[in-house]
């Protein structure tokens, strides 16, 4: 059997060419779901523990996590009505959508 793998979430710095930050996902093993960012500065994705994670892109810190009905294997998306930003996941059978402030 082969060992749980774990995944992380990377910033890296092309003027340095190192780490600006590394965090480690939650759970035991990689996550299905991809990453979006935004250009308000935020990294949006779905960890190993049925969560949707919000955290602040230029540090890494999480703002942000709400647990799900299940497992997300899609990227989240984004978008706008009326001027208002909505971010939409789909987790198990669900579409989920946030509005944020």
């Amino acid at each position: 059997m082969q060992p749980p793998s774990s995944g992380y979430i990377n910033a890296f710095d092309l003027r340095t060419l190192d780490f600006t930050w590394r965090n480690r996902l939650a759970g035991d093993y990689f996550t299905w779901a991809g990453l979006m960012s935004t250009t308000s500065g935020l990294i949006i994705f779905g960890n190993n523990l049925g969560q949707l994670e919000i955290d602040d892109a230029h540090t890494g810190k999480s703002l942000w996590t709400g647990t799900l009905d299940g497992e997300m294997r899609c990227s989240p998306m984004s978008y706008a009505v009326a001027g208002k930003q909505y971010i939409a996941v789909t987790a198990g059978n669900d579409v989920i959508a946030f509005a944020l402030p």
